[in-house]
């Protein structure tokens, strides 16, 4: 659905995949069902410009009710995305102030969230296994991707 959002139309493949896999031929990767230490590396494997997303939702394994985070070793793409998740918007810059020259999301997470998201990743273990994958039905015969 995040494909459709971007302005893109997803193909879909059938393919064996445990944790993470690729948005191809973008290098992007979900990796809703890891975390772990290290996972950026191992998901991505060094690819140019790699984004891995991963999720905190409360069934995941950070499990702190909601949000995610979007890992990269790039810096290019952080202002956009700091931006995207704040409504366009720059920090530390006054709306009345700011240029509104993007659109972006209201991806905002609370302090209280986000705190206890903190202390639950100091006392994660620093190897746990991927979730295994949700049953989905197959998307590529929903209407809304047709």
């Amino acid at each position: 659905m995040s494909i459709v959002h971007a302005g893109g139309r997803p193909v879909f493949r059938d393919e064996e995949w445990a944790g993470a896999y690729q948005l191809s031929p973008l290098p992007v990767w979900d990796a809703a069902r890891r975390m772990r230490r290290g996972m950026f590396h191992e998901t991505a494997r060094g690819a140019e410009g790699a984004m891995v997303c991963v999720s905190f939702h409360w069934t995941k394994t950070l499990g702190i009710q909601q949000g995610g985070a979007i890992l990269t070793d790039g810096t290019e793409p952080l202002d956009w995305l700091r931006r995207a998740r704040f409504d366009g918007r720059r920090e530390g810059v006054a709306p009345k102030d700011d240029s509104f020259d993007m659109i972006g999301w209201h991806c905002y997470m609370s302090p209280e969230i986000a705190a206890a998201g903190l202390v639950r990743l100091a006392a994660l273990p620093d190897d746990n296994p991927d979730l295994p994958n949700d049953p989905y039905p197959d998307l590529s015969q929903a209407e809304v991707f047709k």
